[in-house]
């Protein structure tokens, strides 16, 4: 529902406008988790209850179950009349507009579909960290996922899953190194993905 809404604001923007759009949404969550202490409790947050089932190890492979199903769905989907409409919109919106192809309803459609999938993810990731607080709505977030589909490229699943798997990755590879290195290897690393890979 909320991506439904956000889209109604963003699927007419395009690159950097919607970008922008996506970070303001980002901090105005911040500012209503912050202030909105009736329903957040505000900097002591909101305990995820955790099911008995999903203590330990198995909330990882819900996780990579969850993760799974998402993937084949997206795969599957890239491969249907609708995927072929959506990378047409993607690559040449002028051109799928001249064939009749409107695309406002389908980047409204492709938003929410992102929405849902950010929604469980979301829950995956409350119930891991157990207490929600309003630091969890952080920018730093907002900028790991743009990064992702940066570094992973336009390919389709595999490539936000690698971009993924990098950027998780990373950050452990390098914890204990200091944190002023940890951002300059990753503004390397974007810079060198921008320039030389930017398909």
């Amino acid at each position: 529902l909320f991506a439904a809404l956000a889209g109604l604001l963003g699927a007419r923007l395009h690159r950097v406008p919607f970008a922008m759009l996506t970070f303001a949404l980002n901090g105005a969550l911040f500012v209503v988790a912050q202030n909105a202490t009736d329903i957040t409790y505000g900097e002591l947050g909101v305990v995820i209850p955790r099911p008995e089932f999903l203590r330990g190890e198995s909330l990882v492979w819900v996780a990579v179950f969850v993760a799974a199903i998402a993937y084949f769905a997206i795969a599957r989907l890239r491969s249907s009349r609708l995927g072929f409409t959506l990378v047409a919109i993607r690559d040449n919106e002028p051109l799928a507009e001249s064939v009749g192809i409107r695309p406002w309803p389908y980047r409204l459609l492709v938003l929410v579909l992102a929405g849902t999938l950010g929604g469980i993810a979301g829950v995956l990731f409350g119930m891991n960290l157990t207490v929600v607080t309003p630091h969890s709505f952080a920018i730093s977030y907002t900028a790991a996922g743009l990064l992702i589909v940066v570094v992973g490229g336009r390919s389709g699943p595999a490539g936000a899953l690698l971009g993924a798997i990098f950027f998780i990755g990373l950050p452990e590879f390098l914890r204990t190194t200091d944190p002023a290195l940890q951002i300059m290897v990753f503004a390397v690393v974007l810079i060198i993905t921008v320039r030389f890979l930017p398909d």
